[in-house]
């Protein structure tokens, strides 16, 4: 969701990229692979991902 709520509020792909990788340490092969997703296919992997997270 970050990746979408950064779009929404004007920052260019460019330093939300800078921003995932350099000041919050995301993997960048996820990051490269996700950042460029629509607002329907992020909210599909987000909840991909917390389905994951709590089912262990």
């Amino acid at each position: 969701m970050t990746i979408l709520h950064l779009r929404h509020a004007g920052i260019s792909i460019t330093s939300i990229h800078d921003f995932l990788v350099n000041d919050l340490h995301a993997n960048e092969r996820l990051v490269n692979k996700y950042i460029n997703l629509n607002a329907d296919e992020l909210e599909t992997i987000q909840a991909q991902v917390m389905a994951t997270a709590f089912n262990q």
